[in-house]
C-alpha cells in the first residue's frame, strides 16, 4: 500500500529526534517505514549524519582548508593525506592542489 505524501509530513522531525537518540539509519528506516536513503537526506543539514553519505554530504570548508595546508608540507603525499583525513584520493587531489 502506498503512503500518501501528505500523511508523511513531519517525518523529518521524527527522524531527527530518533537520530539524536542514537538510533542507526537502518533502525530508523524500519521504525518509520521509510527508505534508508531518506534518513541522511533529512540529517545532512543538522550535522547528525555520523556516517558520510557521499550523495548528500560535501567536504566541509574547514576540512578543505586543512587538506590544502596539509598538502603543502614536503613530507606528505596523497596516501598519507587520505589516511589522515579519511577521505577519498580524489578529494585530496581536488582540494590539495597548489593554486598557481
Amino acid at each position: 500500500m502506498k503512503t500518501d505524501r501528505r500523511s508523511r509530513r513531519g517525518i523529518k522531525s521524527e527522524i531527527l529526534s530518533l537520530r539524536q537518540a542514537g538510533m542507526s539509519y537502518g533502525n530508523i528506516a524500519k521504525e518509520l517505514n521509510c527508505s534508508k536513503g531518506t534518513i541522511p537526506y533529512h540529517c545532512k543539514n543538522e550535522e547528525l549524519n555520523g556516517e558520510r553519505c557521499k550523495r548528500h554530504n560535501k567536504t566541509p570548508l574547514s576540512t578543505q582548508t586543512a587538506i590544502k595546508a596539509y598538502m603543502q608540507r614536503p613530507e606528505v603525499n596523497v596516501a598519507k593525506a587520505t589516511r589522515a583525513f579519511q577521505v577519498s584520493r580524489m578529494t585530496i587531489l581536488k582540494y590539495g592542489r597548489a593554486e598557481g
